[in-house]
């Protein structure tokens, strides 16, 4: 019994942590806004949130759909993510200036890459006769796979202030886009 109250306090803390990690581009947005124009930030860390957010939403509905578990608070907060992601990508290409076709490539690669997972895990991965399962719970391959690549999606969604490390070394500059989010990311990453 204990033990299940304390999985729960972990499991919204955690939750809490994602919600704050989602806000901290609030700050960079508010200067592109104030400034009017996006200057040096990076978009990649904005692109790898949507592509993450949307990957997790993708896992939770087809992990909900073939089992008993039910993940609802988990889809809401990274669907919550997604569109404050989304949110934040339009700021970025509204005061892109002249760097609008290099953001909007962006942006247009990390949907065309979404797709191909989800086409993968839709079209193919149902054909294959694979024995994996990832996770402590036996589950079909479809969430299974897609469960590992939200893994490493979000090492990747960990990993991207990197590129805004690069600007700062470049620019000499320690004005950087997500001011908290390391704080925050390294919270979160404890919690799960």
């Amino acid at each position: 019994m204990a033990a299940h109250w304390i999985a729960d306090a972990f499991a919204y803390t955690g939750t809490v942590f994602t919600f704050l990690y989602f806000l901290s581009p609030v700050t960079t947005c508010k200067r592109v806004m104030d400034s009017k124009d996006v200057r040096e930030f990076s978009a990649f860390p904005f692109a790898m949130g949507i592509f993450n957010c949307s990957i997790w939403v993708y896992y939770y509905a087809v992990t909900m759909a073939s089992s008993a578990a039910d993940l609802t608070p988990n889809l809401l907060i990274n669907a919550v993510g997604l569109f404050m992601f989304i949110i934040y990508m339009f700021i970025f290409l509204f005061y892109a200036g002249s760097r609008f076709k290099e953001i909007a490539r962006l942006l247009a690669i990390t949907l065309f890459v979404e797709a191909i997972f989800i086409a993968f895990f839709e079209g193919v991965v149902p054909g294959l006769k694979w024995d994996f399962n990832f996770g402590k719970e036996p589950q079909p391959l479809k969430s299974s796979l897609s469960g590992l690549v939200c893994v490493i999606i979000n090492v990747l969604l960990y990993g991207s202030p990197l590129a805004v490390m690069r600007m700062v070394i470049e620019t000499k500059s320690v004005e950087q886009p997500e001011d908290r989010s390391d704080d925050v990311c390294g919270f979160r990453l404890l919690l799960t």
